[in-house]
């Protein structure tokens, strides 16, 4: 009677650690993620470059293969010998708190900032889906 007994406790152990820990994984799933409704893709790009610059030219030849400016609005800027592009360029990184010292080629895009050619080549392959 006595080895049924502690059977039995045994076995209402182990059954509540197995209880415990199935709530306790279901309950640290993460939820599923809903699209929102709402999402707002900006309708204007600013994308600047300067002329000769190697990762520009990447950037660009990717737009021309995948025909981007035909889907998104995009203004090219260049700000080696423009000095006007070239001040925007300081007050747009400035927005995006990136220093004066910032580099192109630069997506400006729903008031954020995307430096160098596989940044934002990935956000063109996010947004162009």
């Amino acid at each position: 009677m006595k080895k049924v007994f502690v059977v039995m406790v045994w076995f209402l152990i182990v059954m509540a650690v197995i209880i415990g820990s199935l709530a306790y994984i279901a309950s640290t799933k993460p939820a599923p993620v809903t699209p929102s409704l709402n999402v707002t893709i900006p309708t204007t790009y600013t994308l600047y470059v300067g002329n000769g610059c190697p990762h520009c030219e990447i950037v660009e030849s990717y737009m021309a293969n995948n025909s981007i400016e035909t889907k998104l609005h995009i203004t090219l800027k260049e700000v080696w010998y423009n000095k006007t592009n070239n001040v925007e360029l300081g007050e747009v990184a400035k927005k995006c708190n990136l220093g004066s010292k910032v580099g192109i080629p630069l997506l400006y895009a729903d008031n954020q900032c995307y430096v160098g050619d596989k940044y934002i080549i990935a956000f063109f392959d996010k947004v162009n889906k």
